[in-house]
């Protein structure tokens, strides 16, 4: 049985220190707006880099299904025009974004 890798939530500091990816260059931009959703962002993009795909509803890892709640909320915003372009930019840049959700989950 193949087992994932184990994903602990990342320092944030540390995150923004070594990241030579680019996509969260403007992070301290203040547009962005809360420092929660930054962390989340972060959280993201750590998690899709070490685990190769995005983050799934469906699971046991509450951290993993935050995140997948997380950039639903930034899908029905974008959808319903209340994403800031100062936002869309950062997700838009991110290996593993896409406006629209892969389903492949739902069956099982």
């Amino acid at each position: 049985m193949h087992r994932e890798k184990q994903l602990d939530r990342p320092n944030p500091a540390e995150a923004r220190k070594t990241s030579t990816a680019g996509p969260l260059e403007a992070l301290d931009h203040p547009q962005l707006g809360s420092d929660a959703w930054v962390r989340n962002l972060i959280d993201y993009r750590h998690f899709t880099e070490t685990l190769r795909r995005a983050p799934r509803l469906r699971g046991d890892n509450p951290f993993e299904k935050r995140l997948a709640a997380f950039a639903a909320k930034q899908r029905f915003a974008y959808r319903d025009g209340r994403l800031s372009p100062d936002r869309i930019a950062p997700l838009e840049r991110l290996e593993f974004w896409t406006w629209v959700p892969h389903c492949r989950d739902r069956d099982g």
